[in-house]
């Protein structure tokens, strides 16, 4: 969308050109993952259109306790296969959680592809990620997922979303049998015989 504005010569309002620059940060990690050309020329010019002290806050927002003892328990319940980290973080106050805890688990040591799922308004949430270049993130979801709900993404980052679920036990146990069915597809030949670690070591 950008792309067609600048070739149009029109110049976007000052908020429209500050969510296309948090959206361009957010699907690149920064600059740091899947970043194009297009995503540099876009930014720089519309560098001086961007609200950046807008795009500071939205990029590092407030939180309630609640949402921090939501992502604990989203990081708490995380478990690792290898190179696969999966986690049910159970109700959610806001859908978005599921890629926070994603993110922040591709953070760990080893850890290749981080899928999260959790329920929020009736509807089970997944969220993505992936570190490895030639596993396209995107294909990846929407397989695992197929026709029981709506996936979507591109290279490193995707989401899904299966919605009018009766209860959270049903999200529960759907979410299950889809994690496991993940790490089946990442190892196919390995999962039975590979021991999950907690992302959370017991502490005495």
């Amino acid at each position: 969308m950008a792309s067609y504005l600048l070739a149009a010569d029109i110049r976007p309002p000052r908020w429209l050109a500050t969510a296309i620059a948090h959206g361009i940060r957010t699907d690149t990690q920064e600059f740091s993952r899947g970043t194009t050309n297009r995503d540099h020329h876009i930014y720089l010019s519309l560098f001086s259109q961007i609200d950046h002290v807008k795009l500071y806050r939205i990029s590092h927002p407030t939180v309630d306790t609640r949402y921090l003892t939501e992502k604990w328990t989203g990081i708490r319940n995380a478990r690792i296969w290898q190179d696969v980290a999966v986690s049910y973080a159970g109700k959610m106050s806001v859908p978005d959680l599921t890629s926070h805890v994603a993110d922040f688990l591709l953070d760990v040591r080893g850890v290749c592809y981080a899928l999260v799922s959790g329920f929020y308004d009736n509807s089970l949430y997944f969220s993505l990620r992936v570190r490895k270049k030639r596993r396209d993130a995107g294909t990846m979801i929407r397989k695992l997922i197929g026709r029981k709900g709506s996936a979507g993404g591109h290279g490193f980052m995707a989401g899904a979303q299966i919605l009018s679920l009766e209860s959270e036990p049903t999200a529960r146990a759907t979410a299950d049998i889809l994690l496991h069915q993940f790490i089946e597809s990442i190892h196919p030949d390995h999962r039975s015989s590979i021991e999950p670690q907690p992302v959370i070591l017991d502490t005495p």
